[in-house]
């Protein structure tokens, strides 16, 4: 109680289950349930997968079928309708361009495969949109130093395309930033900040 001063703490469980603190890891909401996947704890690089449902006050550690992500931080995530994307981020190995897929409804996740030769470089610390079958992604850190790129891939297609790169007027090479998609009126707005 933020009124009450001096401020007093109370257990309100000993038993706890859930997670280990982390930091560089995502997180997303899918029906109201927020999942959680990878990051680093004390140096180690995490690769597990969480799910906590507000309403019981629980975490549950997801163990799902199909081709999972490598353990990872500093990718990017979002989430539409019951989907989670993940793409890219760090490892003990290096940079990742790589791109999975979590269906929640399905519980199981698969990696996507691209097709072409046109593909964004390996990169950590850059935002990434979904929205249907379209994923945009924009900036982050790559072995080349920060980027400004906005890409766009089609799921469906399995393509990428550089939108823009270097263009003025754009946000510039940034990372650690956040984007959001936006459907107005038939047409997608990306929005980066």
């Amino acid at each position: 109680d933020l009124s009450q001063l001096p401020l007093t703490y109370k257990f309100l469980a000993h038993d706890y289950y859930g997670p280990l603190s982390r930091t560089e890891h995502s997180l997303v909401v899918i029906n109201a349930e927020f999942y959680l996947f990878g990051g680093i704890n004390n140096e180690r690089v995490l690769g597990d997968f969480w799910k906590y449902n507000e309403a019981l006050n629980k975490w549950s550690e997801i163990q799902v079928e199909g081709t999972s992500p490598s353990a990872r931080m500093r990718h990017a995530a979002d989430s539409f309708a019951d989907n989670m994307l993940i793409w890219g981020g760090e490892n003990e190995s290096g940079l990742l361009n790589d791109i999975y897929i979590y269906n929640a409804f399905l519980e199981s996740w698969r990696a996507i495969e691209v097709s072409g030769t046109l593909v964004p470089s390996a990169r950590k610390n850059l935002c990434v949109g979904l929205f249907k079958n379209q994923v945009f992604l924009y900036g982050g850190i790559t072995e080349a130093g920060f980027s400004d790129e906005l890409w766009k891939f089609e799921i469906g297609s399995q393509t990428y395309e550089l939108i823009s790169k270097g263009e003025k007027g754009s946000p510039g090479p940034l990372a650690d930033h956040y984007c959001k998609l936006e459907q107005n009126s038939g047409s997608i707005k990306f929005y980066v900040m």
